[in-house]
């Protein structure tokens, strides 16, 4: 992850590096001004972070080290770039295609309004 750290220490500003706590609107404020995010999953994870779904139901690009989003029903590279932070290659032209809307059904499969819609409709 050399290059992602040199690349935030020496940025242009087009790139916002975050280091302070902040609340959660003002995080989705940023997102929603962002075309791309960038999602780093630790070692010790499993699973998607809320970041992927995040991007998903913001229509935006995002790059990540999880390769489990390829399993998923919303993948599609043209959103998706995964990479392991050493190898950008096809970085610059998966940044300037658009971003390639998804099914309205299927990004509702992962909304929160369906998750907690399937949460209580057992109870």
């Amino acid at each position: 992850m050399g290059f992602v750290k040199e690349r935030l220490d020496n940025n242009d500003g087009s790139i916002k590096k975050i280091s302070a706590d902040m609340e959660y609107q003002e995080y989705l404020n940023l997102v929603e001004d962002s075309k791309t995010l960038v999602d780093i999953k630790p070692s010790y994870q499993n699973g998607l972070s809320f970041r992927i779904f995040e991007a998903l139901g913001y229509e935006k690009k995002i790059i990540t080290n999880n390769s489990y989003v390829k399993e998923f029903n919303f993948y599609n590279p043209d959103n998706i770039f995964v990479t392991d932070f050493e190898n950008f290659t096809g970085l610059n032209e998966f940044l300037e295609k658009p971003y390639s809307p998804i099914d309205e059904k299927i990004v509702y499969e992962y909304s929160l309004e369906n998750w907690l819609h399937k949460l209580f409709s057992d109870i």
